[in-house]
């Protein structure tokens, strides 16, 4: 399979993502690489339209007349590609009433939905509401040549670690679980369990994850060095077969500091960019275009 990750300058407004959607399709075709599959950063569109107590058939729905429904379909018809691209609703997509969704399109539409499950600790774990059947749901895994992708928005990177000490600490983190048409916020331990199950009966059938991240500083804390070094590379290492990992993100500016030559592994091992493509407005580079194959 032939895989494109897209990083993206982090200040870039709507029109300019659409307009860089454009010249991503032309940097490609010059390259004639012909990416199966192309993996945009977290929240790359917003939605104006809260998703997250309803079905996989009402969000496609809903998605599906929303703005960038069209450039999403009208990008992969001319790629000839499947498309993955986080897409949040609301500005402060972590609260309440906000979605975190790492989305599949094709030139018809939608294929896939992943929306976040496992929050960050602290104000996106007390004010996020986690869909429980979004932890287990078929629609959250996607077909493509032949390679079965798990959808992850951001921090659901962390949840390919399968079931180990660190996942259970992680699915402390989450405070409020949407469940049987009703928001439950107390005696949700359980439930968190058997989501935890299903998520992991999931994994175990997934080639590869795709993982929308919504951005990263170039140095410091809020690197991903952290977060793919230390975490999420070392998790496509699975003893009972080959897995591979990928995740595009936004950041500060596109020298990308610690972050240089991560965000693609297989097996524990970075895999080697076999071509990269800056993309430049004149005055700075606004995107990076890597090419991967497994």
């Amino acid at each position: 399979m032939k895989v494109a990750v897209i990083h993206v300058l982090k200040k870039l407004n709507t029109e300019h993502k659409k307009d860089l959607l454009h010249e991503i399709s032309k940097e490609i075709k010059k390259s004639e690489k012909k990416p199966d599959i192309i993996l945009l950063p977290g929240g790359y569109f917003i939605s104006d339209t809260y998703m997250g107590e309803y079905d996989f058939d009402e969000r496609k729905k809903i998605l599906e007349k929303q703005f960038f429904s069209k450039e999403l379909k009208s990008f992969s018809k001319n790629m000839e590609a499947a498309i993955v691209a986080g897409i949040d609703t609301g500005k402060d997509a972590w609260k309440a009433k906000g979605d975190q969704m790492c989305v599949a399109w094709n030139e018809t539409g939608v294929l896939g939905i992943g929306r976040k499950v496992w929050t960050v600790n602290g104000d996106e774990g007390q004010n996020y509401h986690v869909n429980f059947d979004d932890f287990g749901t078929s629609h959250r895994l996607v077909k493509i040549k032949n390679k079965k992708i798990l959808l992850c928005s951001c921090y659901d990177g962390y949840g390919t670690e399968g079931d180990c000490a660190q996942q259970n600490n992680r699915l402390k983190n989450t405070k409020n679980i949407f469940f049987d048409h009703k928001l439950l916020k107390k005696d949700i331990s359980e439930l968190k369990e058997k989501g935890k199950k299903k998520w992991n009966d999931l994994l175990d059938k997934a080639d590869m994850a795709f993982i929308s991240i919504h951005n990263f500083s170039n140095e410091g804390f809020g690197s991903g060095k952290g977060y793919w070094t230390r975490g999420i590379r070392a998790r496509s290492k699975k003893d009972h077969k080959d897995f591979a990992i990928f995740g595009a993100s936004h950041f500060e500016n596109m020298d990308m500091g610690e972050n240089a030559n991560r965000f693609s592994a297989k097996n524990g091992i970075d895999l080697d960019i076999k071509k990269e493509i800056r993309i430049n407005n004149g005055k700075a580079n606004t995107a990076i275009i890597r090419f991967y194959e497994i």
